[in-house]
């Protein structure tokens, strides 16, 4: 596998999981849309909000606690195709971990017609812009060697098989 096909499918199933959150969420806005409100009233709505921030908080820190964790890891190991390994797992770890929090919003969304969900769902999804996979974010979070980086940065350098 070369730098070029390891960066293209990183970046094809972290945009497949962002298309996913955002492709919901714009199919429930447009089923509850005549509907929508921003009253907090309704009990059922106060138990959702609670559960969901209950929720939220821990899986989206759990995600940055396993997503650094296993970046610990694989900065220790020895060869480049290893470590490469550990960031996409880790990077699906920590989007899994964001995204459900999202989903959750969404169908807060669906069964309360509370705007304020699609707002928390819609923060959730751009909380997950910054960790787009770069070759820039994946050097740094690695900390690759310089022969490391050389072999990132040219698009026909074999990084696994």
């Amino acid at each position: 596998m070369t730098s070029r096909e390891y960066f293209k499918t990183l970046k094809t199933i972290y945009s497949a999981f962002l298309a996913g959150q955002v492709l919901f969420a714009l199919v429930i806005v447009f089923l509850v849309y005549e509907t929508m409100t921003t009253s907090f009233e309704d009990e059922f709505t106060q138990i959702l909000l609670m559960v969901f921030a209950a929720v939220s908080v821990g899986s989206v820190t759990t995600g940055f606690i396993l997503f650094n964790q296993k970046m610990e890891a694989a900065q220790a190991k020895s060869w480049l195709n290893e470590k490469l390994a550990d960031f996409r797992t880790a990077m699906l770890i920590k989007v899994a971990l964001m995204e459900g929090p999202a989903l959750f919003a969404i169908v807060g969304l669906l069964m309360t017609a509370n705007v304020y969900f699609f707002a928390l769902a819609a923060l959730l999804i751009v909380l997950q812009l910054p960790g787009f996979p770069t070759k820039f974010h994946v050097i740094e979070k690695l900390r690759l060697s310089h022969d490391e980086r050389k072999v990132i940065e040219n698009p026909d350098g074999v990084v696994g098989k």
